[in-house]
C-alpha cells in the first residue's frame, strides 16, 4: 500500500500537479495596447498603438508607430513566462527586443529594449511602458 501511495505522489510531482516549480499560467494581455518607449541614446519617445493576440505563452500583433524615425508600423511576436515578457519588434527588418514584467490581470507592463547596431536603429537602448487599452 506504500508503494501505491509513493508512485502515486510520483505521478502528482511529475506532471505538475503538487510540484511548487510549476510555472505559472501567464497573464491575459490580449486587446489593444499603447506603449511608450523612450530611448537613452538619442533622448526622443515614440508611441506604439496596435493589438496583441495571445495563444497561451505565445504573443504577437501590429503596431503603429508614431515619432520613430526608423518605421511607421512593426510586426510584433514574442512569449510570456509567467510575468516576463520577451517581444521582438521588426522595423522594416531591423530587431528590437523588448524585456520586461507584466502585471498579474495583464493591463499593464514594462521594461527595456535593444536594438541592434547598424542601419537606422542604430544600437538604440531604452526603456517602456505599456497599458492595456480595450480587450
Amino acid at each position: 500500500m506504500k508503494t501505491v501511495a509513493l508512485i502515486v505522489i510520483c505521478v502528482f510531482l511529475l506532471s505538475g500537479c503538487l510540484n511548487p516549480f510549476n510555472s505559472s499560467e501567464p497573464p491575459n494581455i490580449a486587446g489593444s495596447w499603447s506603449i511608450s518607449v523612450t530611448s537613452s541614446k538619442f533622448g526622443n519617445q515614440i508611441t506604439a498603438t496596435g493589438t496583441i493576440a495571445q495563444n497561451g505563452s505565445h504573443i504577437s500583433g501590429s503596431f503603429s508607430l508614431a515619432g520613430d524615425p526608423c518605421a511607421d508600423s512593426a510586426a510584433m511576436s514574442g512569449t510570456l513566462d509567467g510575468n516576463s515578457i520577451n517581444m521582438t519588434l521588426s522595423e522594416n527588418g531591423q530587431n528590437v527586443i523588448f524585456t520586461g514584467k507584466v502585471t498579474n490581470n495583464g493591463s499593464s507592463a514594462n521594461g527595456s529594449y535593444t536594438a541592434a547596431t547598424g542601419g537606422c536603429t542604430n544600437g538604440d537602448t531604452g526603456t517602456w511602458v505599456g497599458n492595456k487599452t480595450a480587450k
